[in-house]
């Protein structure tokens, strides 16, 4: 019966429940959860390359990337001598392009490879603007992520949600603070959020 069930999922294209039960759970079908698993696998090996903190981190990459946000809150409370209660994560938009970051910041990590849904990032400006016509998908410039202590949300950023799935739904992993010049429930409205992977 269990072969019957492996081979009924294959057939479907479906990645079956004996896998995913050592794996994250997926979306995808099995010919992009595969490639998923295989570019997963290739970016934790060149991170093992790099011996010590990479350069930056794919998120989509992690198995469990809210573990890498509890770690950078440890780390920050460690080093600073605060309850760990009294930070939050901070998000900061940088003009680094996936290929020309050459080291790991002084703390935290940067984030590469996210897409933002809904709206676009203006690099001249660093704030989100409207899309483009007939563009719903933007590739972000690299996020630094630091911990700091908590305050009160600015009106000038929009809490953006992060989603490890295109599905959005139970995957959301963190928000990001990105500036705006306009309100932030017009990009609450418009459901704009930053995703790991397009699939």
């Amino acid at each position: 019966e269990q072969m019957e069930t492996f081979l009924g999922c294959l057939q479907r294209n479906r990645v079956p429940e004996a896998w995913l039960s050592h794996s994250a759970s997926s979306p995808f079908l099995i010919s992009a959860w595969c490639l998923h698993l295989r570019a997963q696998h290739e970016h934790l090996e060149s991170w093992r390359l790099e011996r010590g903190q990479a350069r930056s981190v794919w998120l989509g990459g992690l198995f469990q990337p809210s573990a890498l946000f509890t770690a950078i809150l440890q780390s920050q409370a460690r080093v600073s001598n605060l309850p760990l209660d009294l930070l939050t994560i901070a998000t900061t938009v940088t003009q680094f392009r996936s290929d020309n970051v050459e080291r790991p910041p002084e703390a935290g990590v940067y984030i590469r490879e996210m897409l933002l849904e809904g709206a676009r990032w203006d690099n001249r400006e660093n704030v989100i603007r409207e899309c483009n016509p007939m563009e719903t998908l933007g590739i972000m410039p690299i996020l630094h992520i630091t911990a700091c202590l908590s305050k009160k949300g600015s009106s000038s950023s929009y809490k953006c949600p992060v989603y490890s799935s295109y599905q959005r739904g139970p995957t959301c992993i963190f928000c990001a603070n990105l500036a705006t010049f306009e309100s932030p429930l017009k990009w609450v409205i418009a459901g704009v959020a930053l995703l790991t992977s397009s699939n």
